[in-house]
């Protein structure tokens, strides 16, 4: 396994290194470590506004969220690394050519990613906060209670991913269905006691015992998703009717866009798939929203929730970019720009997913009375997000946005939206109605990206 692992690590660093050079991708960690440092610093202002248990049981939640994000991701990464690369290019498909079981790779390919989450996102936090702590009155050895909290929560989310996603591969989409409602169902009747989470508790009390449990289900949900490790599926002959006359037809999409629609549907999953991958994100940030909207602003729950979620609804778009590179079209009279924009135009149609989120929520929460102007909210924010992320990454987003100068832009790009509507619905929940005409910027920024991108060089890789 060690001669498998150290490779996959090195052809992870290859594969983003080679689109913005190895020091750009290097200095992505710092800047967590940098945000991390100066809010240690200027700690003793933070908390004044902010209880540090607040903080912290709202980063635990956080980093469930980035690990159920990590191992849903994988639901479709199967298909777009077949698609992109085929299935014999990677290591992860090594055993089709090599003496190597699948349950080994799968193994190195979970260990690998552990390796690079916790070196990319959970290590940075805890030591910005201990070289912060130099400079003020925090203990330094608060930074490993944080460093082994964010790596349990992170290791609970995504292994929860893993073995939903095993249960996915191995049952009919009806008993999936089931078993995803019980568990909607559950966090709606049990939400209250999740301030229980052990990593959380473990950060309060100092106690160790709290994490043998979540560490052993972490193991178990591991250990059930390598057992029944199904990477190789059987081709069988399944006869698919005509399709592009029809979906053609929908108003406003191209032929590409309607590719994408049918590569969606005959996918294994589907658009359920998609749903699944939205819905357990969102779990956590509905805990991390509600912990905010109590304890530290009292703000309106379907409001807050609508403004974070629709920062999520851009991955819409980048599921899709996974599918095709502007290589496979560049033989044809095809610009980059018509391909982003029948992504685009895909986007626009999935995303109505996120309305169905919203009103659940809504309905879960009994806020109907700010229904319609959180619908308007996640019409305007949605789209003005996917536009700023195409016009920062084109058709790679799910690498370009590791570079940190790009990340920086992203942040920027939204940061004074985000909390110009915060602070407007502090004073009215109908103001965030007004959202909608973020679509009006929107439209001028996807503009300059068509232009922007059918002069610059599409990098393959």
């Amino acid at each position: 396994m060690n001669k498998l692992l150290v490779p996959m690590l090195k052809e992870e660093w290859r594969a983003h290194s080679a689109f913005f050079g190895s020091f750009m991708f290097a200095l992505f960690p710092l800047m967590i470590l940098a945000a991390s440092f100066i809010g240690t610093v200027f700690a003793s202002d933070i908390l004044k506004a902010i209880p540090a248990s607040d903080i912290l049981l709202m980063l635990c939640y956080l980093y469930v969220m980035i690990g159920t994000s990590a191992g849903s991701f994988g639901l479709l990464g199967r298909e777009a690394m077949n698609r992109r690369f085929g299935q014999a290019s990677l290591l992860a498909y090594s055993s089709r050519t090599l003496p190597i079981s699948e349950k080994e790779i799968f193994l190195s390919f979970i260990i690998k990613e552990f390796c690079y989450y916790i070196v990319y996102w959970i290590l940075p936090l805890p030591l910005g906060f201990a070289l912060g702590s130099l400079a003020s009155h925090m203990p330094v050895s608060f930074a490993y209670f944080l460093l082994v909290s964010f790596t349990v929560s992170f290791l609970i989310g995504l292994s929860l991913s893993f073995v939903l996603s095993t249960i996915f591969v191995h049952t009919s989409k009806r008993f999936f269905s089931v078993i995803v409602f019980l568990l909607l169902a559950a966090f709606i009747l049990f939400n209250r006691y999740l301030d229980l989470i052990p990593t959380y508790r473990f950060l309060i009390a100092k106690d160790h015992g709290a994490l043998i449990l979540p560490i052993l289900a972490s193991v178990f949900f591991s250990g059930i998703s390598i057992l029944f490790l199904k990477l190789d599926f059987p081709v069988d002959k399944r006869p698919w009717k005509e399709m592009l006359s029809k979906i053609s037809m929908i108003p406003g999409l191209s032929v590409v866009s309607s590719k994408d629609l049918i590569d969606l549907w005959r996918s294994e999953g589907g658009f359920g798939k998609i749903l699944f991958s939205m819905l357990l994100p969102s779990l956590a940030l509905w805990k991390i929203i509600e912990i905010f909207t109590e304890k530290v602003v009292p703000a309106n729950f379907l409001t807050m929730f609508t403004i974070a979620f629709a920062m999520l609804a851009p991955n819409i778009y980048n599921w899709l970019t996974e599918f095709d590179t502007y290589g496979n079209y560049a033989f044809l009279p095809v610009l980059p720009s018509d391909l982003i924009k029948s992504k685009f135009k895909t986007f626009i149609y999935i995303n109505l997913l996120s309305f169905l989120v919203v009103v659940g929520v809504a309905l879960a929460r009994q806020d109907i009375g700010n229904l319609a102007s959180s619908l308007l909210c996640i019409t305007g924010l949605s789209i003005w997000s996917a536009s700023v992320i195409v016009y920062l990454t084109g058709l790679s987003p799910n690498v370009l946005l590791y570079s940190p100068k790009i990340f920086i832009l992203y942040i920027l790009f939204h940061l004074p939206v985000t909390v110009g509507f915060l602070v407007l619905s502090v004073f009215n929940t109908q103001y965030m109605a007004f959202c909608v005409f973020m679509v009006i910027p929107a439209l001028f920024l996807l503009k300059k990206s068509f232009s922007k991108w059918d002069n610059a060089e599409q990098v393959a890789y």
